[in-house]
């Protein structure tokens, strides 16, 4: 098993279709520190136009959130929880 941990730090891993996309903070102007809303307004553009998932609905409501790893400093954004 190769430990990614160290090899793999400051990014923004996007978890949509199946698939990982990882990208530098600076690619969007953003840093570790930034608000969950920030992060997903300033990817949510090109999330929709590389992958064709919209990252808000119509109404506001985020269909999808941050989640940072302190051990590497990566940002993951994921699918909100569905319910039911």
């Amino acid at each position: 098993m190769t430990d990614t941990t160290n090899t793999l730090q400051n990014k923004i891993v996007i978890c949509a279709n199946g698939e990982d996309r990882f990208y530098d903070y600076e690619t969007f102007g953003v840093n570790f520190d930034s608000p969950e809303s920030d992060i997903l307004s300033a990817i949510s553009p090109m999330v929709h136009e590389s992958l064709g998932v919209r990252l808000q609905e119509g109404n506001g409501r985020w269909l999808f959130k941050t989640r940072k790893a302190q051990s590497n400093r990566n940002i993951y954004i994921i699918p909100n929880s569905t319910a039911g």
